[in-house]
């Protein structure tokens, strides 16, 4: 619970910001009301779960993570690379509490997106080698998913669709691809990481209990 609500508070995050930025310049846009609206609700609802989880040790890191990412966002250059990848490692001390015996692929699958994601837009300075390190990034899920979780599972099958994906991303370089398609593609590749765990957990709870 503690873990949805920190993720609902972190996509809160960013519409927040533009709808406040927006008041304090004392401006108001068509985006300014309902990124407002749409930040309040996902970040209360997001504190709300997590204090109701009372999981004080885990939303502690997770407010520290957070507080260390705001500070951060607020600094760095907007095209930074460490600031994508800090933003995509924010759940992950959630996730490994969850699973502690798959920190390393949890770790490194965010790093292959971020780099894969970064590699597609050519006005990057540094793209063709987060496009090439994306790439090994994503291979390297495939033998130490395989290490992590002991067997050619759902989960195993879900990290190769991310290595096939790296590779792909990579491919396309020099093609016009648009941001709506990147992003739709990225989210079919986390929903078969998600479906992978939930399928390896449906099928391995009958064989637990027992």
């Amino acid at each position: 619970m503690a873990a949805i609500g920190f993720f609902l508070a972190f996509l809160g995050y960013r519409p927040a910001l533009i709808g406040l930025k927006d008041l304090l310049r004392k401006k108001s846009y068509p985006r300014t009301w309902p990124s407002m609206w749409a930040g309040a609700i996902f970040c209360c609802g997001g504190g709300l779960l997590m204090a109701a989880s009372r999981s004080w040790a885990l939303i502690g890191c997770l407010a520290i993570l957070g507080g260390a990412f705001v500070w951060y966002d607020a600094q760095a250059d907007r095209r930074s690379v460490l600031r994508e990848g800090f933003g995509a490692l924010l759940a992950v001390p959630a996730a490994c509490l969850v699973a502690p015996g798959a920190v390393v692929v949890l770790i490194l699958r965010p790093i292959a997106s971020v780099l894969s994601v970064r590699g597609l837009i050519a006005r990057q300075r540094d793209s063709t080698i987060c496009r090439w390190l994306g790439v090994g990034a994503g291979f390297a899920l495939i033998p130490i998913a395989f290490f992590e979780f002991g067997s050619m599972g759902w989960r195993f099958a879900a990290y190769c669709v991310c290595a096939a994906r790296a590779l792909y991303s990579a491919l396309s370089a020099g093609r016009e691809v648009k941001p709506l398609r990147i992003g739709i593609a990225e989210i079919v590749v986390s929903a078969a990481v998600v479906l992978g765990w939930l399928g390896d957990v449906s099928f391995a709870g009958p064989v637990l209990r027992r």
